[in-house]
């Protein structure tokens, strides 16, 4: 059986008619000579094996055929469902989406029951021989919902998910999922490789909820999900020694990033912006607002604030100091004078009801008002007040005295008029300030001036991990969740700017 492209009478064969011609004999890769039919390494074995009723998440490095099982879910449903099998297959990329494309066309040539299975080029569809439907398309932000606007899905799979920087574009897919057949349970299945920009969200959703190959119930999908792993040294159809040699020079030999695609570690993925200067062990301290406050050497001049202002978006603030004599903390080590620590933060994210916390959302409830009273709040379980604050060391975003279009005047002026006053942060480039932040992470632990944070600031230690390299600027971090780090990088530019050393009178900032 071979698969046959819709084209116009006449019209010359196509590459895709041309390919499909030759590969009508040939078998898919990882097949058994003697039947025919796929060949299965175990861990792929046990990822079609699990029932209908959990989402299948295949999660791990990269290398352990994941599409290649994905792929062949798909073709297996669609020939236990038939015309009761409607599906949508998304990724962000199209090399990726052909790759999978070609690998389905593989799958079905194998199957007599699929006989005159074709696949529609211009609609991107594939209708298979005994009435089930399989829909391509890319997948980057919710617009891609319009294409399913009232299709009734019985499973969604998306390629590489990771890669979608946010849950919404994805949550709001399944809401398609249903049938009217009531012998399908419809179903999400996908495949995510730590490191991607997305890795935060299916983390923290995800993952480190799962126990492998035990089902949960996921509270961000309201479903029970199944989390397979794999890496390449589950392959045995790989050459595994040169392909980890090929995976380890391709990372540049960043060791956070060999943990992630060899071995599939998502603990240390997300490393890989600061992978090279952030370490728990020699940043993270406990909370040491009290010890700080009784210090002979304490004076408030020497506090911070940063905050980055969002409504969509969370809100957050930090609190720092800056220290000018060492410090010794209770298990030995010292922190060098001109050190910064952070000492608490706010940060505005909705919570899911189980308490998890959707650091890329903001809390559409907060208000300028309610942002003032948080922040003193902030101050208040620090044993501290705003105002013995300078408000020169209170930073915001340079564009804090920007018009909002609204009557109420700048979020600055707004703040202001709740005794909130914060100063225009430097105007210097991201990379310079990212730059800053993680050199002094790297000083952290030296008798150099570092960055610290204490426990309680929990989304720093939440974020800052995961943040990657933004492939169109390599000095640059992209991370759907920057909002912290953005409220930090404006503390340690104004820190680093002699402009703000001074009292607020002598300053060329706006002190809004």
């Amino acid at each position: 059986m071979a698969l046959t492209y819709r084209r116009k009478p006449n019209q010359p064969p196509s590459q895709g008619d041309k390919r499909l011609r030759e590969n009508r004999n040939k078998p898919p890769a990882n097949v058994t000579s003697e039947t025919g039919l796929p060949e299965l390494l175990d861990h792929q074995r046990m990822a079609i094996s699990v029932p209908d009723d959990s989402w299948l998440v295949m999660a791990g490095g990269r290398g352990g055929g994941k599409s290649w099982t994905l792929a062949l879910l798909l073709v297996r449903d669609a020939l236990r469902f038939g015309k009761s099998f409607r599906a949508a297959l998304l990724r962000t990329d199209l090399a990726g989406l052909k790759k999978l494309q070609q690998l389905i066309e593989e799958f079905a040539n194998q199957i007599p029951q699929l006989a005159g299975t074709r696949y529609l080029v211009g609609q991107k569809t594939f209708e298979f021989g005994n009435g089930g439907k399989l829909f391509l398309h890319y997948l980057k932000d919710e617009n891609a919902f319009a294409r399913f606007q009232g299709e009734d899905l019985s499973h969604l799979a998306i390629d590489e998910i990771a890669q979608i920087s946010e849950p919404g574009p994805v949550l709001r897919l399944c809401s398609s999922l249903r049938s009217p057949d009531p012998a399908i349970k419809p179903r999400l299945i996908c495949t995510g490789n730590p490191g991607n920009v997305g890795s935060l969200w299916l983390f923290e959703n995800v993952i480190s909820r799962a126990t492998p190959w035990q089902p949960f119930h996921c509270e961000l999908f309201n479903h029970s999900m199944v989390v397979c792993h794999s890496t390449v040294h589950d392959n045995s159809f790989l050459d595994v020694d040169g392909y980890v040699a090929t995976l380890k020079a391709s990372s540049n030999n960043d060791p956070a990033k060999i943990l992630a695609e060899v071995w599939g570690d998502w603990s240390a993925t997300p490393a890989s912006f600061f992978g090279h200067a952030l370490s728990e062990q020699r940043s993270k301290v406990p909370w040491i607002g009290a010890a700080i406050a009784g210090l002979r050497e304490f004076s408030t001049r020497d506090l911070w604030l940063g905050m980055d202002f969002g409504v969509r978006a969370p809100s957050a603030v930090v609190l720092a100091y800056r220290t000018r004599t060492p410090i010794k903390l209770p298990d030995g080590r010292v922190i060098a004078p001109k050190s910064l620590i952070l000492l608490d933060e706010y940060y505005s994210c909705l919570r899911e009801k189980d308490g998890t916390r959707r650091w890329e959302l903001g809390d559409a409830t907060l208000t300028v008002q309610t942002l003032a009273r948080a922040v003193e709040d902030l101050l208040a379980r620090n044993g501290m007040s705003l105002k013995s604050i300078p408000q020169n060391h209170r930073i915001a975003d340079a564009q804090i005295g920007a018009a909002t279009g609204g009557m109420d005047g700048s979020i600055g002026h707004q703040l202001g008029r709740f005794g909130c006053k914060f100063a225009a942060g430097p105007k210097g480039s991201r990379a310079t300030g990212w730059a800053l932040m993680a050199s002094l992470m790297a000083n952290a632990g030296s008798e150099l001036p570092g960055l610290y944070a204490t426990e309680r600031c929990e989304a720093f230690w939440a974020t800052a991990p995961l943040a990657q390299h933004d492939t169109a600027k390599q000095d640059d971090l992209v991370l759907n969740a920057d909002h912290c780090l953005d409220a930090c990088r404006y503390l340690l530019m104004a820190t680093a700017d002699q402009r703000y050393s001074g009292s607020a009178g002598q300053t060329k900032f706006k002190v809004w």
